[in-house]
């Protein structure tokens, strides 16, 4: 039962991050569209596994891909979902959604009349620092800030690469540097 000040706190909080699938240009695969399937799959053996329902809340980038994928299972299963964006949702779509032929616009334009959206404070904004290096941090921050670490659960879809800077990697190191483990999903050997 929610109280005058808001919802129940979750009994479990997940954080999710993975990777973008990939435009057709990419010289490398590391989440080819081909996967989308598999991957999905596996995000929902992981969800069922702890149990995720609706005393929980998910925290997801809603980019395409993996966010997406992690935000609807959440919400198939019954938990709360919440959207943190890098970006207002119109710029967000051409930067992190938008990818021709692949569905994704629609699937986030769905998930935005189902879940609470917000997008990185302004607060939160470094001066040259892109929006996609600070999001993890504030995903991390707002998730411990909401149940204590034994309660903190972390999924990535990651090929478990280094990174550039932002993305999945980045959000794996951060997790290590606080002591967060996470289930890892790599779209490299999903389908092997």
């Amino acid at each position: 039962m929610a109280s005058a000040a808001g919802p129940q706190p979750p009994e479990t909080v997940v954080l999710t991050s993975g990777h973008l699938v990939d435009l057709p240009s990419r010289p490398a695969p590391r989440f080819p569209a081909t996967l989308e399937q598999a991957v999905a799959a596996r995000i929902r053996e992981l969800f069922a596994g702890w149990s995720i329902g609706a005393a929980d809340l998910v925290l997801s980038g809603g980019a395409r891909g993996a966010d997406i994928l992690f935000a609807e299972c959440g919400l198939d299963r019954g938990a709360r979902v919440r959207l943190l964006l890098a970006l207002p949702p119109a710029e967000f779509v051409e930067r992190s959604v938008a990818l021709p032929g692949g569905g994704w616009e629609a699937r986030f334009e769905r998930l935005l009349r189902r879940c609470q959206v917000e997008v990185l404070p302004e607060r939160l904004r470094r001066h040259g620092q892109r929006p996609f290096e600070l999001v993890n941090a504030w995903m991390l921050d707002e998730a411990l800030r909401l149940c204590p670490p034994g309660r903190l659960r972390a999924a990535l879809v990651w090929d478990e690469q280094a990174g550039s800077g932002g993305g999945t990697a980045s959000m794996a190191a951060l997790l290590r540097e606080r002591g967060v483990p996470a289930a890892v999903i790599n779209p490299r050997t999903v389908g092997a």
